[in-house]
């Protein structure tokens, strides 16, 4: 009955392995996608950089990402395209009404 469980294990989940006093299955064909997904995780890792950016409130960081993402990257999304024009139209508003108080009080 322990062998016959024993041999049903094998065939659901691969070779049985004995890891210090811990018991567990592997999939081979799952341990090979692993594998496989961790090499091309580390080709791309060596082409890429990671920047850590400091600075003040309204310094330029967001928009220092944001140029960077249009010259090197993909561009914006369409998503994003459609949140910046709403944020452009609030901030033009906001820029004229405080230009024309401040002629209205000149």
């Amino acid at each position: 009955s322990s062998a016959a469980s024993d041999v049903y294990k094998r065939q659901e989940y691969g070779e049985r392995k004995k890891m210090g006093s811990a018991c567990f299955f592997e999939r081979p064909q799952e341990s090979q996608l692993i594998e496989s997904d961790i090499k091309q995780q580390k080709k791309e890792e060596r082409y890429s950089m990671k920047m850590l950016i400091l600075g003040t409130n309204a310094s330029g960081k967001s928009t220092l990402v944001k140029q960077m993402k249009l010259i090197h990257g993909q561009g914006f999304s369409h998503e994003e395209k459609e949140t910046y024009k709403a944020i452009i139209a609030i901030n033009l508003v906001l820029a004229l009404r405080k230009l024309i108080l401040s002629l209205i009080h000149i």
